[in-house]
């Protein structure tokens, strides 16, 4: 009984992490389990698809179950990028260095990659959907980042103002105009 249940108490005790895979894009061919695909640690340009992100759990009372080594990573995320159809990961780290997400890639084909590059004010090519995904103080707006309309209190103050420039004359001593 004790042998049976003794990897329990050892990931429990001394941390054994797991990983999940969630499909974000439309489904892909799974890949065989030992398949080979690049980590990388920023998004790539051009040529890739999300297709999924991968998470890793951590762990046990002693150990957080996560790895600082980007080869170590690979080995904890490689079955589900896999599983997913993957050809690339992008591994995320929190703020104490350790990788504890991926973001999986497929490459596209050249014709299909302008489709999916990022537009000039980084919005894909569906458009927007938050105002988030644009650039500064721009808001998405229909599925296109737009320049926030000028809030109208902004009018209104420009009004008093010239009103102030016709009476600042007679302010000088120069007498009310007739």
């Amino acid at each position: 009984m004790i042998k049976r249940y003794g990897w329990v108490v050892g990931c429990v005790f001394l941390g054994c992490a797991s990983t999940s895979a969630t499909p974000t894009g439309a489904p892909q061919t799974p890949r065989a389990p030992d398949c080979d695909f690049d980590v990388l640690t920023a998004v790539p340009a051009t040529g890739y698809k999300e297709i999924g992100t991968v998470d890793v759990t951590p762990g046990g009372a002693f150990s957080r179950g996560t790895t600082l080594d980007l080869a170590e990573f690979k080995k904890q995320i490689s079955a589900k990028v896999c599983q997913l159809g993957g050809d690339a990961a992008i591994a995320a780290a929190n703020g104490l260095g350790e990788y504890l997400k991926a973001t999986v890639l497929k490459r596209v084909a050249a014709d299909a990659a302008p489709a999916a590059q990022a537009s000039a004010d980084g919005v894909g090519a569906h458009g927007c959907e938050y105002d988030s995904q644009c650039k500064g103080d721009r808001i998405c707006v229909a599925g296109h980042c737009e320049a926030p309309a000028p809030p109208a209190a902004a009018s209104v103050a420009a009004a008093p103002s010239a009103s102030a420039a016709q009476v600042a004359p007679s302010a000088k001593g120069a007498g009310p105009q007739k």
